[in-house]
Parts: structure tokens; C-alpha cells; sequence
């Protein structure tokens, strides 16, 4: 947004003043440095913890003098005034990510350069999902697998069973054109403690509706504790140039690189994977501390669909048998649907057969 933004002010600028008023690379100079003085300015002007850019900056200031008004001086040569404020804007980041506290998480960043103001086309809705046989149903594949079976793992393969039931969803839109995917993945976002604070990964379960709970629970707590200790290797190349790179250059990287994972392509040299997210994404609220959370699409994501697992509790509810107020478990899910993959009345089956699967799991495994 910021990088077509500013192209905008040139080209309204060289409309009005004609194209040889100002240089395409003079006005990108200046853009730079207005940068840097916003960020100078919101961060208190702490110029002596940066003395490199400030050298440089000045080199640049006295190299323009000395071209333009020096009798004697030198010849401006562009190369060396584009290559000065290169080298300027090189140490005024180094020198930003190394001298200044950050608040700024890599999940915080992404989120900063991805999403502008509001104007895709959702589809929001929720669902209250009746625990009773589902808790009954969770309890004893506990005791059958030994193994903690929650209902994130039957949410995973429900959405997984549902993408396979309603191909219309599980697939992706490539320049304009649906394609439908080959099998069912769904990526779970597990939380992660970083230096500079929460951060967010995610782990793709690949045939979600084919396997099993207790292999759902294994790979999802395998890949989740290896995020968590540092130690998978595709996560820790990623993060060194998020964390570096300023926000307005994360927008375009990371949109090339959602780009070619939602091609197939696997670059393992740019950290690109091929369907990163699968074609859905599952992930919690209800262990923060919150009911009920409604998420927006991550476009770099590629994914039409969004599961978010509110907190369950005891709640009144008129039993449809007998017309009586009885008291039942409940579980809000909350979705999120790109308008472009299905309408309303497609949305509305899709919710019927969730949460069929979700309140009586049984059916997933007939």
C-alpha cells in the first residue's frame, strides 16, 4: 500500500509539473528520508544511536554541496550520490534493529504489511455447537489412544472431512480461476513465546479427513513443539529477514512468496513451500481467555477458509425434543469464508454437515 502510494504522488507530481520537473530516483531519495525522519521523530530523536547514518547523511549533504555550488568542485555523478544514500539507508536500519528496543513481533509485522483498510468480500458467521456425545466421544478416544485427544484435533478433521465433502472451497483462485486441490491440508496456528513477544506458526496437517485423531494429535504436537523449542529449521530461515526488513518492503516479499506457494512451487532457498496453509486454517481462542473471536483472511495465505475455536461452557438452551430450557455445554465456532469460493446458500449446507460432524463425531469415522 505504501510502495503504490507513493508511486501515485510521482505520477501525480510529474503530471502537474511535467516528467523532467523531478527524477524517478531523486523523488524515491526523498521518499526514503522522509522515512526516516517519521521514524526518528516517533522514536524520540535518539540520533546518537545513530552515528553511521548520520555520517553518511551528512557525507551526502556535503557531496551535494559541493557539486552544485562549488566552483571548483567535483562533477555530480548520479552513482555516487544513489550510492551514498544506499549505504545511508543500509545503517539507519542496521542501526534501528540493533540500538532499538522492538515491540514489533514478526506476526505483528506481517500484519502491519499485509492487511490495508477493509474491502474484501467475507462471509462471517458462527456456530453453537452442542458438546454433549461430542465430550463423550473426545473422553473415550482418550482412553483408546491414550493420548490427549481434544477438540482442536476433531475440529482439524472435521474441517478436513468438510473441504473434501464441498469442493467448490477446496481449491484456490489463480488469476482469476478456480483450481481445485488435490487433497484435503488444513493448517493449525499454534502460539509461539519470542524475544519480542507472541508470535504465531503455523502446522499443516496434510489429508486432514484421512487420518486418525491420535494421528492428528502426533503431528500437530510434534510440529508445535519443535516451533517452540527454535528448532525447525524452514521457520528459523524466515524470520531473520522478516524481522529485519522495514514494513513497507515485507508487503511485496511476502506476497511474492504466498504467490508461488499457492502456484505449488517449493523454493527452499526464499522459504517458499508449496501450499503452506493448506486450503483452510483451524486455530483457538478459547485457551486465551476469549468466547468468541472472528478472524480476517491473511492474503498471503491463500486459503478460502477460517475455523476459529471459541471456549466452551454451560449455557441455557431450549431442547428441541421436548421444548424444555435445559442446560447443555456449548462450543461457539466462529468462521470466515472468501465471498469469491460460494454464496450464502452454499455456506448455509456447509454449516449444516459441520456441525453434524462436530456434534456427533462418530459420523467421521462411518
Amino acid at each position: 500500500m505504501q510502495i503504490t502510494s507513493f508511486l501515485t504522488c510521482y505520477l501525480m507530481v510529474t503530471a502537474v509539473f511535467g516528467p523532467d520537473a523531478v527524477s524517478l530516483g531523486s523523488w524515491t531519495c526523498f521518499g526514503l528520508y522522509a522515512y526516516t525522519v517519521v521514524t526518528l521523530s516517533m522514536g524520540g530523536w535518539k540520533i546518537s544511536q545513530f552515528p553511521i547514518f548520520v555520517l553518511l547523511s551528512l557525507a551526502v549533504a556535503a557531496y551535494t554541496a559541493a557539486t552544485e555550488f562549488m566552483e571548483d568542485g567535483p562533477t555530480f555523478e548520479w552513482r555516487i550520490f544513489y550510492g551514498l544514500i544506499a549505504a545511508a539507508m543500509v545503517s539507519f536500519r542496521m542501526e534501528s534493529y540493533f540500538n532499538w528496543t522492538s515491540h514489533m513481533s514478526t506476526r505483528r509485522k506481517l500484519m502491519i504489511s499485509t492487511w490495508n483498510a477493509p474491502s474484501e468480500g467475507n462471509i462471517y458467521g458462527q456456530l453453537q455447537i452442542d458438546m454433549t456425545k461430542t465430550l463423550t466421544y473426545i473422553k473415550k478416544k482418550r482412553e483408546e489412544t491414550n493420548d490427549k485427544i481434544t477438540i482442536t484435533h476433531v475440529v482439524i478433521k472435521a474441517v478436513g472431512q468438510l473441504l473434501k465433502r464441498t469442493p467448490l472451497v477446496n481449491g484456490r483462485l489463480i488469476l482469476g480461476r478456480y483450481y481445485e486441490a488435490d487433497s484435503a491440508d488444513v493448517g493449525c496456528l499454534v502460539s509461539i513465546d519470542t524475544p519480542q513477544g507472541p508470535d504465531l506458526a503455523n502446522c499443516k496437517i496434510v489429508d486432514a479427513d484421512l487420518k486418525d485423531l491420535k494421528t492428528i494429535s502426533s503431528e500437530l504436537r510434534g510440529k508445535s513443539k519443535k516451533l517452540r523449542s527454535g528448532n525447525d529449521e524452514e521457520f528459523k530461515k524466515s524470520k531473520p529477514l522478516l524481522r529485519v526488513l522495514p514494513t513497507f518492503l515485507i508487503q511485496p516479499v511476502v506476497s511474492l512468496v504466498g504467490w508461488l506457494g499457492a502456484l505449488g512451487f517449493t523454493i527452499p532457498a526464499l522459504g517458499v513451500k508449496a501450499y503452506p496453509f493448506g486450503t483452510a486454517m483451524v486455530t483457538s481462542v478459547g485457551m486465551l481467555g476469549l468466547d468468541v473471536a472472528y478472524i480476517p483472511h491473511t492474503p498471503f495465505a491463500h486459503v478460502p477458509l477460517i475455523v476459529m475455536i471459541g471456549a466452551y461452557s454451560k449455557k441455557p438452551v431450549v431442547d428441541q425434543a421436548t421444548g424444555k430450557v435445559v442446560v447443555k455445554t456449548i462450543l461457539p465456532i466462529t468462521v470466515t469464508i472468501d465471498h469469491r469460493f460460494l454464496d450464502g446458500k452454499t455456506g448455509g449446507a456447509m454449516a449444516k454437515i459441520f456441525k453434524t460432524l462436530l456434534e456427533d463425531p462418530e459420523k467421521m469415522e462411518k
